[in-house]
């Protein structure tokens, strides 16, 4: 299959998530991304073990070098001349002292999208700041959003922040290099991980700001029946209603075991949210009485929006999952791939190749370089 962006070169000079994993969406969509990697150990996730490591690195090359060593930085300069991208994650300033920042960088290459990726940006303030993705989290307002009845500030299981800033990134890399290949110039991409995260946490406060009340009592957002409850077995299951008619559904479906679900006036969403822990409460009742696989059976009958909350590995296991083919066996090498999530065509896109070992495509890249 021609990918997307076949015969597209990629230098990343990133470690640990956001850099590598916007690597990864742009190998997957058929980019040739060359990691540049210390030869002191490399990318700071392969302390963590080789699956931690192959999350965010398959379907690239690695190419061990010294960026402090002259020759380290020549090689870094000679990848620039023949690359269409370059994904960096240094702090602010540290690409431009070694002689590998978008000023020498352009001078290269005019055509070059060089796209860098911080905690907070290039200026402001914070420009000089370290963060994780915890962090930009919290500046982002992330935890001052309600969004349970029984609300708790709670870590999240995944790191959102670094996800956001890679989906962001490798967006900007796409429609950057829509403009080269139109006739346009190479340009430098800014990327900042808090302003990521706050793009799709600061809805709330704007609204907050523009009058509406934001605590969980009045948060429109926060639904009573729309949320996660406990089974008697332990089990947790997820009810998605938003709308009237799934209610109804519900009321009907359970009324005969909790009558109060049957009152006239909560098939309307406004009376439903504005009697928010009461309906909550009857709710959390109702499923604490039986197992999940109970719950599964009645509503599994029904159009009613719910889902299991699965645990461990049980989601690589989901019917839908497995259909669709979102794992699969790694190409040239042992263990599970993620394809790309979307299909083009009704085609998957794999990672091309396993994930590199330190420097495993070193001599090879000399070579490319020196021909």
């Amino acid at each position: 299959m021609n990918r997307p962006l076949a015969g597209t070169t990629v230098v990343e000079l990133a470690g640990l998530l956001p850099g590598p994993h916007a690597g990864l969406l742009l190998a997957q969509l058929g980019a040739e991304v060359i990691k540049v990697e210390r030869a002191d150990g490399g990318d700071g996730t392969r302390a963590l073990g080789e699956r931690v490591f192959a999350t965010y690195n398959r379907g690239k090359r690695s190419i061990a070098v010294d960026l402090k060593s002259e020759q380290g930085v020549d090689t870094v300069r000679a990848l620039f001349q023949r690359a269409d991208v370059v994904l960096e994650g240094f702090r602010p300033g540290v690409a431009e002292r070694l002689g590998i920042g978008w000023p020498q960088a352009r001078a290269l290459n005019a055509r070059l999208v060089y796209c860098s990726i911080s905690s907070f940006g290039q200026d402001g303030p914070y420009r000089d700041r370290t963060a994780h993705d915890l962090n930009c989290l919290s500046l982002a307002g992330y935890f001052a959003t309600p969004s349970q009845v029984e609300d708790s500030i709670a870590r999240p299981k995944v790191r959102l922040a670094d996800y956001a800033a890679a989906m962001h990134a490798a967006l900007g890399v796409v429609q950057a290099l829509m403009t080269v290949r139109l006739g346009g110039e190479g340009c430098h991409l800014d990327v900042a991980i808090q302003e990521s995260i706050s793009a799709w946490c600061l809805p709330h406060a704007l609204a907050v700001r523009d009058g509406e009340p934001g605590d969980m009592e009045h948060t429109r957002s926060v639904m009573p029946d729309n949320d996660l409850f406990p089974c008697a077995d332990g089990r947790w299951l997820s009810l998605g209603i938003f709308e009237n008619r799934y209610w109804g559904q519900l009321a009907d479906l359970f009324g005969d075991r909790c009558p109060a679900l049957r009152e006239p006036a909560l098939r309307r969403r406004a009376e439903r949210q504005a009697r928010k822990r009461e309906v909550h409460g009857l709710l959390k009742t109702l499923f604490a009485e039986e197992p999940r696989a109970h719950w599964a059976r009645a509503l599994d009958a029904t159009d009613i929006p719910w889902a299991p909350v699965y645990e461990r590995d049980q989601a690589l296991d989901d019917p839908q999952l497995v259909h669709r083919r979102l794992t699969g066996p790694l190409s040239g090498g042992e263990g599970l791939d993620l394809r790309l999530p979307m299909l083009i065509d009704g085609r998957a896109l794999w990672s091309p190749r396993p994930a590199p070992g330190l420097g495993e495509h070193t001599e090879e890249i000399l070579a490319e370089l020196n021909s």
